[in-house]
Parts: structure tokens; C-alpha cells; sequence
């Protein structure tokens, strides 16, 4: 992979279409979760004050197969350029160093301190950065590393580009073993001290399988008649085992994802309801649920699956939780979960949240931002009605889900901008889609989001689907004093575009 990447590669990372793996933003200087298997990286960026007027943070991509997501890092860069981050780690792996459109990628490993020299580059509009050094102790095998794995995806990128697409997922599932037949032959004859470059060997050796396979399985979800999968995919189901050493590769842990979703049977839950509370119901779902992963994938590759359901289903919001449901989860984990690291973090996990709802609980939506009350019928009459209230305003919409993250992060930029323009001709719209109002609510209270508040039915949404032309979100709407729609497209709240095209819109006449 090269050391720079366009600008595009962040519009991929921040776009929320679908439910998909999303990043976990850490604030900077505080490394959450607490866990005893730990990897520091120490930094300096040498001509970060020839830079002045660029950004004063820097990012830290970590695939975690623990919790089944990618973990994004964010410090502080101080005024001599150096950074810190200090992370949970159960595994080497590599990972992403991202400062505004570019990235490295060190390799790095747990219970150790990497040391890193870099340098901020400019390629005509694009900003990005590039290691110049490392530390005596890391330097050999970082270098090796990246000369290593940036063969290995260029001779990937060079398959896939001449690989003849309109064939059968058969033949092509045939090609992509014979291809990782072929790369196996060739990382033999490229590392010649297999022993003193047993990780980069490794590495290499896991990624060509399991990036092969990762993509066998894309193609077998072309295959309709079930029948005829199950035999498509029956080289995988006879011979998978977990395959612990095979984490220091990402393929490993996106190939498991893909595996777990589009191959592996599904287990059936059923349990007595009667005569039970809802509570109690649940209660006994979570655990039945747990105990089918737990049989199905026995050992630490069933500690992994639970976490990352737990993550999903409690961190990510996926359901609304009380306090003692969240007990009852810490509970299950204690009693459940046996590898030491995953149980660390899914606990520290589990009392952040705990300790969020209760916070939340305690607060209210603040004054005026309730729900506006719409009959369930309006579709268009309720842009109509948005319009005639705000007539004569500029109207920022934000159409946003609870279960979309990069809707969220977004949340205290969207409190900056509406403290900017609180006495001004501005009124923002938030209009909550697919989701559940209990649930809007509560990240309503959480971020005391103040403005006027939608959620939307599935008509509704429709409508201003089709009228905007929404294909994800978050998405968000200007339009200008006279009820004219500025922009389709209009940028986030975190962009310093939004408020000089919100000003640009009260000044005009």
C-alpha cells in the first residue's frame, strides 16, 4: 500500500449507507478502555510548525478482532509536533497512522513502545504525512515490513485487475486458489531467513489465504440456489478452524466477519414466554444467545463472537438499555467470557455505558428541542410546514439514524455551529430516520442537542428521499431565506465550509 492516499479515502471511512463496521472514536488523552495488554506509540512530526494552519490531531486505525470493529485513536499533536497514544492491544497487528489526507502504516505489537520520526508532505492540495524514521530497536523490521506488504497488495491489485470478472463463481473461486497456490510460492522464494522474519513471513503467509477466501466468499453471495452454495463453500465449512496466530493479519479478522455473516449456519433460539415479564424474556434470550455462540465456536474464537454481539447490541445501540440490563450483561461476561483480555475490555466497555445511561437518565432534552408533533399522515405537508416555520430563515436539515455513527460524531459540531448562529435567521432541522424514537431521544439528552426535532415515519422518509435525492447519511440540506434549496449536498457541521456558506446565505439580498 502507498504511504499517501487521496482525499476520497475519507469520504468512504465517514459514509454511513448501510449499518456497517464502524470506527470508535476515542478522545484524545483518554485511552479507553483500561486493559493490561497494552502497545505505546510515541511520535514527533519534525516540520509541524511550517504547518501551522493545518490540523493539530492525528489518528490511529487498529483492526480488533476482540470487539470485531476498527478502533480509531484520536491525539493531540503539541507545539513541538510530538504525540502520544497509548492503546489496548491483544495482538501484533498493522495499523493505520492518519494525519489529514494521508497515512503509514507501522506494524505494531503489545506490551512494546514504537518510536517514530515523520514528516508532514504536500502534493498539490493534499496534505499527508510520511515516516522518515524509527526507532534502533524497530527500524530494521518497519522497513522490512513496508517493503514486504507493499509487494504483497500490489501483486493482489495486479490479480484482481486482470482477472476476467464475467466468468462463473466457480471458475473464478478456481482462480483465486490458484492464485494463493502462486503466492504462497512466491513469499517461499521472496523471505529467504524464514526463521529471522518469521512475523513478516507469517503475516504474508495468512494474508495471501485468508484474502483469497475472504474473496471466494463475496462471490459465493452471487449464488442463489442454496443447495449449490453450501457446495461452493463446503472447501471452507470441512476444514475451519479458529486460527489464533492468524490475527496478526487483518484479512484474517475481515475473513472471519465475512464467514461468520454469509457461511456459517445459523442457530435457532427458543424459549417458554409464559407467564414471563419482558424483562425476563430478554434476559433469557441474551444468555441462550451467548450459550449458541459459545457451543458453536468453542474457545477463544467463541470469546471473540460474544464480544463483538455484546458490542453490537449494547455499544452500538442497536437496542435501548437500562442500568440493570447492563448489570445483567456484566454478569454474563464474568461468568461467560475466559480469555483475560476480551473480558477486560468487554467489562471496561460495559461500565462506560453503564455509567453514560445513568448520566443520561439524570439530564433532560433541553428546552424546545422536544419532538414536534406531525400527524402520521403528512408527507409533503410536513416540508411544507418545516418551511412555513422557519419563513424567512436560512434552514440547515440533518437527517440522521441512531444507529449511524458518523451521524453521531458529528453532534458537537452541530451544538458549536447552532451556539454560532443562535440570534441569527438560522434554524436547524434535525429529522431522525429509520430508527426508534426512545432511542432518538436519549442521544437527543445525551448531546443536548437543541433545535427542532423529526422523527420520521417510513412515508415520510420516502418523500424527502425521493425530494432530496438521499442515498445515506448523514445528509444535509441548506436552504435559503426564500425556501429555496441551496444545496442537496450541503457539508457537515464539522466543516468550516458550513458556516461561511450559512453566512454567505443571510447576507444575501
Amino acid at each position: 500500500m502507498k504511504n499517501y492516499y487521496l482525499i476520497t479515502f475519507f469520504i468512504i471511512l465517514f459514509s454511513c449507507s448501510n449499518k456497517e463496521k464502524e470506527e470508535e472514536i476515542v478522545s484524545s488523552g483518554v485511552f479507553y478502555p483500561k486493559v493490561e495488554s497494552r502497545s505505546v506509540i510515541t511520535g514527533k512530526i519534525s516540520n509541524i510548525k511550517n504547518f501551522s494552519n493545518k490540523s493539530k490531531t492525528i489518528r490511529l486505525i487498529v483492526d480488533d478482532i476482540t470487539i470485531d470493529k476498527q478502533v480509531k485513536y484520536i491525539t493531540t499533536i503539541n507545539e513541538n509536533g510530538k504525540f502520544l497514544f497509548d492503546i489496548p492491544l491483544s495482538h501484533s497487528t498493522k495499523s493505520f497512522l492518519v494525519y489529514s489526507d494521508g497515512r503509514i502504516a507501522p506494524y505494531i505489537f503489545p506490551n512494546d513502545t514504537l518510536m517514530i520520526n515523520c514528516e508532514i508532505i504536500k502534493r498539490e492540495s493534499l496534505i499527508g504525512i510520511k515516516a522518515t524514521s524509527y526507532d534502533e530497536k524497530h527500524k530494521k523490521f518497519q522497513n522490512n515490513f513496508k517493503k514486504h506488504d507493499n509487494w504483497f497488495y500490489t501483486e493482489v491489485d495486479k490479480f484482481k485487475k486482470n482477472l476476467e470478472k464475467e466468468q462463473s463463481p466457480n471458475n473464478l473461486k478456481i482462480e483465486f486458489l490458484d492464485f494463493e497456490k502462486l503466492l504462497h510460492k512466491k513469499i517461499d522464494s521472496r523471505i529467504k531467513d524464514k526463521q529471522s522474519n518469521k512475523i513478516i513471513y507469517d503475516y504474508l503467509k495468512y494474508s495471501a489465504t485468508y484474502s483469497c477466501y475472504e474473496n471466494i466468499i463475496k462471490l459465493g453471495r452471487k449464488i442463489e440456489d442454496q443447495k449449490e452454495k453450501k457446495t461452493f463453500y463446503s472447501f471452507l465449512t470441512d476444514s475451519i478452524t479458529f486460527n489464533q496466530n492468524a490475527l496478526i493479519t487483518s484479512e484474517y479478522m475481515y475473513f472471519l466477519n465475512f464467514y461468520s455473516n454469509f457461511v456459517e449456519p445459523r442457530s435457532t433460539i427458543s424459549i417458554i414466554s409464559t407467564g414471563k415479564s419482558d424483562e425476563q424474556i430478554k434476559k433469557e434470550l441474551i444468555a441462550q444467545k451467548i450459550e449458541n455462540k459459545l457451543k458453536l465456536r468453542p474457545g477463544i474464537w467463541g470469546d471473540y463472537s460474544v464480544a463483538s454481539n455484546i458490542r453490537n447490541t449494547v455499544i452500538e445501540r442497536e437496542e435501548e438499555f437500562t442500568a440493570s440490563s447492563i448489570d445483567y450483561y456484566l454478569e454474563l461476561v464474568k461468568k461467560n467470557i475466559k480469555d483475560n483480555y476480551t473480558r477486560q475490555l468487554l467489562l471496561a466497555m460495559l461500565k462506560k455505558e453503564k455509567l453514560s445511561i445513568i448520566e443520561r437518565d439524570n439530564i433532560n432534552i433541553p428546552s424546545g428541542s422536544e419532538f414536534q408533533n406531525t400527524s402520521k399522515d403528512l408527507t409533503s405537508n410536513l416540508y411544507d410546514e418545516i418551511l412555513q416555520k422557519n419563513k424567512g430563515k436560512v434552514i440547515y436539515m440533518d437527517f440522521w439514524a441512531t444507529w449511524c455513527n458518523p451521524c453521531i460524531k458529528q453532534f458537537p459540531y452541530s451544538k458549536k455551529l447552532h451556539s454560532k448562529f443562535e440570534s441569527k435567521d438560522v434554524s436547524f432541522v434535525f429529522l431522525c430516520c429509520k430508527s426508534k424514537k426512545e432511542a432518538a431521544e436519549n442521544i437527543i439528552k445525551t448531546y443536548q442537542l437543541k433545535g427542532q426535532q423529526y422523527i420520521l415515519n417510513q412515508k415520510q422518509y420516502e418523500y424527502f428521499e425521493k425530494q432530496f435525492e438521499i442515498v445515506g447519511f448523514p445528509s444535509y440540506i441548506l436552504i435559503d431565506k426564500q425556501g429555496e434549496v441551496y444545496s442537496k449536498n450541503a457539508s457537515r457541521p464539522q466543516s468550516e465550509n458550513t458556516s461561511i456558506t450559512i453566512e454567505k446565505l443571510l447576507n444575501k439580498k
